[in-house]
């Protein structure tokens, strides 16, 4: 994120050198769907077409049934903030395609790319739409491509983006359109553009024209949008994407009844029912875009896409007169008629709208046909009949659920998670009007000998309660799979506040200041009134969690997500043995190899699994929690104590524990801080092969931008793999223990490298070859349709052998290969079927698949067979072809995520899944059984905000959901914490957070309802404080939070320049600061920043204005505060500052400043009267490109986020 100016954006006031960007959202240099041509001075922005499902808003069709199911409906995506953009060149960049040029990328998405190019004959301007890679494999894919093409090829219209010419070249399917240059409407919208009632007019008249242009051809767009519509700089509207088109005459198949197709915030009620659509929906949708441009709000709006796509089925819209006062009744009497829940209520055809928008344009009324009669409230006659028999049929129904009831044995209470829409729900005990109720899930599965289960529970908050014994039970599956949120679910919408101890009345009207202070003496004593004054209305909610709280961890996160051992292996954990191992002891902060000891029977084993039982948010850190090396990395935590290190092999039935000790730091022996992870979260945008290398580590490869990447076993390590000679078009890699094979398919070769990356073999003879493998003999097998099959190859390139379906070839679509070191396995995804190989050519046996699963890929692991759907379904076929399991799709567990078609799958020796969704920029992890998930999003981080704490889990703001998402140490994402209001929670734009140092509490800020919600990680409740005002203990322009050891919460807020202190229950304590601007020991002047010291004794107040650090002793026990100096200024000296984006305090008294301009990180020790400067680290001697956010842990591990990049650093003697 960046300003007009290159710096960065922070929760701070918008000031004149930086644009205001709400929470989460991309500036115009980063906004990533719509290519912006770079503007010189005095030019305005102009932005190329790009299709809009190239942008986080696409689209996604949901087979289901006719009516709105839940898996359906949540699969569709909310429109929400840009994705970041790709890189700048593609990797078809200067190609030529017969008669047209390639030029740079403009954008793409999980559907396709589009390219800047020149059409050389008529030497004019083009973009260039491709079909992406894996898509290209699918025949549907490429019939409705096509099917897009042929369809705006039809129209001839000035308000419709033109068609020039569709084909092939190579294997890649593209077709070349009209280049428009101007900007959609949809970030115009975003970019705070507010067209007066008669400029919305004239906007919307031309879009009716386009679907005029459409009707005559019966053509239904189902995707109407602003984001579908491009402005150019003469004031042309022009539509653009019809990746959903449906001709009204549709024949071709490629829409199935019961198919949810669109964009959840413009749907038709008929489209979220899964019905056919004519015209009438796209006229829906353009009312709803009509209602956006008059208002500058959607009519439905909702945390996730159920709720939305509910709204648009029964619930009225809001006269837009009543957002903006302007709208006059004919306008609003148009947009009404467009939005009747009953197609046959709106307008019948484009053209009778086009007629009555053009009449308002001259002045006259608009005719309304077919209008039908409205109620006294504006309502609509039929839409009141239709909710009388909705409520009829809810109470019929309630009647016969009743006698049911009355007539069934009463069964024992049982209460399940509120998620699954199969359970049913026992009648719960009355709450109380102040309690609400927290949706829980069970536990997890835990590792071998884990002592406490891993913070992965479904409540308001993971749980981190007090450990259960050693011997304790494994707690039992999850019933449902899920990545277990972590939110409250609120039982009752307005909680009665908790009544707070009493405290000296205030009246509402006074503003109480602190004593004046002179500034000659120091230290300065600033007191504070004798009793901490409440404020009248900002008294703390609490809500009360199930009586029956969560078991939780007291250890670091590498075992947040323990790994279930594979299937018919249980991993039998034995106790160990009595005499305990010698310890192995390093300084605090330090980092020590450990290894499994030499002879010991773990040794045997592949793959081991760590983790650590110590002190909550004191255990210090790992650098994996498996490994294929029977040794990880611990790095101590920073003050002395021991914890122990268990480690378990899969497959062994032998269990491992090993003393750690942390020592106190040697006198005078600082050390530096050091790179130890770098992860480019840019090459992990659009994954399309994954592949787990044997050393541990990962191989990511995305297709369409030509990059190969090379993860650690612990994911946060990642580095481009640029060995020549480089594969220009790398389609999959495999590894063997000498040898990384790259499949490359520009020109067509097998690339071979030693394992250092030196170049080795080039194999070529192949014409499009589609995946490779590594067999147990040595040799390499390669999918090749049009080669005759698969194709098995020895180092030398000799053809040892081609597997074929049958005597004459046979193969309809080879796509996927995978072996289990025993047998190979070949996907032809055209019958679809899976045809086994051994050591012949001819099939050991061929297995037929479902046709309705569209198969995309396929693993093996363990003499079972892993088919991945284009649903992100995933069946488990045992050795004789038959169906053990059924895997239900990542999207059943992340109703907020529209995941588009998956592209690979693979399996981790320890059993995990992995599925890899490039049109999501995810991937997705399973656990061996289904019932565990979690994820990794390169989106996230691009975020605004961030925190980490003791545990080594790193929080960050998804403003887009409002929630806090919670990522392990390996950046996976373990659950959310949170919730926006209008789905019951407390967050409606939240601006910042902070951490409790050992991961039991989280203090969030939101900026717009001027609260701060503390949740207690280790009860699953939470309280809210705070609130708009100038009274003690609330806000007028809050823009930082921290925490300190205790619980206590400090709240900066830059409008009263001053801190707020409330106590571990949300009670105010005092303030820092006065109302007033200024100079003085005690007064604020333009505070950005804070931070506090673990202990809760010192606070950092950052001025921006002079670039200072203001700090302060605080004495709680007396309430006093002592202003002990400044220290910084402006400058690019040692110890001095220019614009500090981040700041936070470790438990060793280290205060580390992060200073975006400067691009470096200070460090300071604070715990003398003086501040010293320890260290300072270059950004650009550590390849560190933009230093914008600082997520610090109490143990001194800052890890640096920006520019899709994070970077972890430790302390090295």
């Amino acid at each position: 994120m960046s300003t007009s100016a290159g710096e960065p954006t922070r929760p701070t006031v918008p000031s004149s050198e930086m644009p205001t960007l709400k929470p989460g959202e991309l500036s115009p240099n980063n906004d990533g769907t719509r290519a912006t041509t770079p503007a010189r001075a005095g030019m305005s922005d102009t932005r190329a077409t790009v299709p809009a499902h190239l942008s986080s808003s696409a689209p996604t069709q949901v087979a289901g049934p006719g009516g709105l199911s839940a898996t359906a409906a949540t699969a569709l995506h909310v429109e929400g903030s840009a994705r970041p953009a790709p890189s700048a060149t593609g990797s078809h960049e200067g190609e030529q395609w017969g008669d047209f040029h390639v030029g740079r990328l403009l954008g793409r998405g999980g559907m396709g790319a589009v390219y800047a190019g020149r059409q050389v004959s008529l030497d004019r301007p083009v973009a260039i739409k491709v079909l992406i890679g894996h898509l290209a494999q699918n025949e549907d894919f490429r019939k409705r491509f096509l099917l897009e093409a042929r369809a705006a090829a039809r129209i001839n219209s000035p308000h419709v983006v033109q068609v020039y010419f569709a084909g092939t070249h190579g294997d890649m399917d593209f077709f070349a359109m009209e280049y428009v240059e101007g900007a959609d409407l949809s970030r115009k919208l975003k970019d705070g553009w507010r067209p007066t009632p008669p400029e919305c007019l004239g906007l919307i008249i031309q879009a009716t024209r386009s679907l005029v242009a459409l009707g005559e051809h019966n053509i239904v767009h189902r995707d109407i949008k602003p984001a579908n519509y491009m402005l150019t700089s003469a004031g042309m509207v022009k539509l653009m994407d019809f990746g959903l088109v449906r001709f009204a005459s549709e024949a071709h198949g490629l829409t199935q009844t019961g198919t949810i197709m669109g964009t959840v915030n413009y749907f038709s009620p008929e489209q979220g029912r899964g019905e056919v659509c004519d015209q009438r929906t796209d006229l829906y949708a353009l009312g709803v875009m009509f209602y956006e441009m008059l208002t500058g709000k959607l009519p439905f709006t909702g945390g996730d896409a159920t709720s939305v796509i509910y709204q648009h089925i029964h619930t009225e819209p809001k006269p837009p007169k009543l957002h903006n006062p302007s709208v006059t009744e004919p306008y609003q009497s148009v947009v009404l008629k467009c939005l009747e829940k009953d197609a046959k209520d709106r307008y019948q055809t484009a053209k009778s709208l086009l007629e009555d928008l053009e009449r308002i344009h001259r002045g006259e009324k608009p005719l309304l046909p077919g209008r039908a009669p409205r109620t006294a409230t504006g309502g609509v006659a039929a839409s009141s009949t239709r909710k009388l028999t909705l409520a009829a049929v809810v109470v019929i129904a309630a009647v016969i659920l009743g006698l049911a009831l009355l007539l069934r044995p009463a069964p024992a209470t049982v209460v399940v998670a509120a998620t699954d829409p199969t359970a049913t729900v026992a009648p719960a005990p009355a709450q109380s009007p102040t309690t609400l109720q927290a949706t829980i899930a069970p536990p997890p599965t835990i590792p071998p000998a884990t002592v406490v289960p891993p913070v992965v529970a479904a409540v308001a908050a993971p749980a981190l309660a007090t450990p259960p014994p050693a011997t304790a039970p494994t707690p039992p599956p999850q019933t449902k799979p899920a990545e277990t949120p972590v939110v409250i679910a609120a039982a009752t919408p307005t909680p009665t506040p908790t009544p707070q101890p009493p405290a000296a009345p205030v009246a509402t009207a006074v503003v109480e200041k602190p004593v004046a202070i002179a500034p000659a003496t120091p230290p300065v004593v600033i007191e504070a009134p004798a009793r901490p004054v409440a404020p009248p209305v900002t008294a703390p909610v609490v809500v009360e969690a199930p009586a029956k709280p969560l078991p939780a961890p007291t250890v670091t996160p590498v075992v947040t997500k323990p790994t279930p051992p594979p299937p018919g292996k249980p991993v039998v954990v034995t106790p160990a043995k009595p005499a305990a191992p010698t310890a192995i002891s390093t300084p605090v902060q330090s980092t020590v190899r450990v290894a499994i000891p030499a002879g010991d029977a773990l040794l045997k084993s592949s793959t081991w699994l760590w983790w650590l039982e110590g002190p909550n948010g004191r255990s210090g850190r790992l650098s994996a929690r498996s490994t294929r090396r029977p040794e990880v990395e611990w790095t101590a935590p920073a003050q002395p104590g021991s914890v122990t290190l268990h480690v378990a092999a899969v497959g062994s039935e032998r269990h491992l524990a090993l003393l750690l000790v942390a020592t106190a730091a040697p006198a005078g022996a600082d050390g530096t801080l050091t790179p130890f992870l770098r992860a480019n979260f840019a090459d992990e945008r659009h994954v399309q092969r994954l592949t787990r290398d044997l050393d541990g580590s990962w191989w990511l490869v995305d297709v369409d931008e030509s990059i190969i990447s090379r993860n650690s076993d612990g994911w946060l390590s990642s580095e481009r793999f640029t060995s020549t000679p480089v594969p220009a078009r790398p389609v999959a890699v495999a590894t063997s223990p000498t040898t990384i094979a790259v499949l490359n398919n520009g020109p067509p070769a097998l690339v071979l490298y030693g394992r250092d990356g030196t170049p080795g073999t080039t194999i070529p003879g192949f014409q499009r070859p589609s995946d490779v493998v590594a067999l147990a003999d040595g040799t390499w097998a390669v999918a090749d349709m049009r080669s005759g099959g698969v194709l098995v190859i020895d180092a030398k390139g000799t053809r040892v052998r081609t597997h074929q379906r049958s005597a004459t070839g046979g193969w309809d679509l080879l796509t996927r290969l995978a072996t289990d070191g025993k047998v190979l396995y070949a996907l032809d995804s055209g019958t679809p079927s899976l045809v086994v190989f051994g050591t012949e050519p001819q099939p050991l046996i061929t297995w037929p698949l479902d046709r309705a699963s569209r198969p995309v890929a396929i693993a093996a692991h363990n003499g079972r067979v892993f088919v991945l759907a284009t649903s992100g379904e995933i069946r488990v076929l045992d050795p004789k072809g038959q169906v053990l399991q059924t895997l239900p799709s990542a999207v059943g567990a992340l109703p907020d995520e529209s995941l588009g078609v998956p592209s690979d799958i693979t399996i981790d020796s320890t059993g995990d899944i992995y599925v890899a969704y490039p049109g999501r920029e995810m991937i997705a992890r399973h656990s061996a059984d289904g019932k565990q998930l979690s994820i990794r999003h390169a989106r996230t981080w691009t975020w605004r905000a961030y925190a980490a704490d003791g545990a080594n889990r790193i929080y960050a703001i998804d403003a887009e959901h409002r929630r806090v998402v919670v990522l392990d140490a390996e950046g996976w994402r373990q659950g959310t914490i949170g919730k926006a209001l209008a789905k019951g929670g407390t967050f409606e734009s939240p601006l910042a957070l902070a951490a409790h140092p050992n991961g039991t509490a989280l203090a969030v800020l939101d900026e717009e309802t001027m609260q701060v919600t503390r949740f207690d990680l280790t009860n699953g409740t939470h309280l809210v404080f705070g609130g708009r005002g100038k009274n003690d203990g609330q806000f007028d322009s809050p823009v930082a939070v921290a925490m300190d050891q205790d619980g206590r919460t400090y709240v900066l807020d830059t409008g009263m320049h001053r801190v707020s202190l409330f106590d571990a229950q949300g009670g105010f304590q005092r303030n820092i600061g006065r109302y007033e601007r200024g100079d003085a020991p005690d007064m604020l002047r333009a505070p950005r920043l804070i931070t506090v010291s673990n202990d809760g004794a010192s606070l950092f107040v950052y001025d921006e204005d002079n670039s200072l650090v203001k700090r302060f002793a605080i004495d709680h026990a007396s309430n006093q505060v002592r202003h002990l100096g400044n220290f910084g200024g402006r400058g690019t000296g040692p110890g001095q500052f220019t614009r500090i984006t981040g700041m936070g305090c470790d438990r060793r008294g280290r205060l580390y400043c992060l200073d975006y301009k400067r691009a470096d990180l200070q460090v300071f020790d604070v715990t003398g009267e003086t501040p010293t400067l320890l260290t300072a680290v270059r950004g650009d001697q550590h390849g560190i490109r933009r230093m914008l956010n600082l997520a610090l842990t109490p143990d001194g591990i800052p890890l640096i986020i920006g520019g899709d990049q994070l970077t972890g650093l430790r302390w090295e003697r």
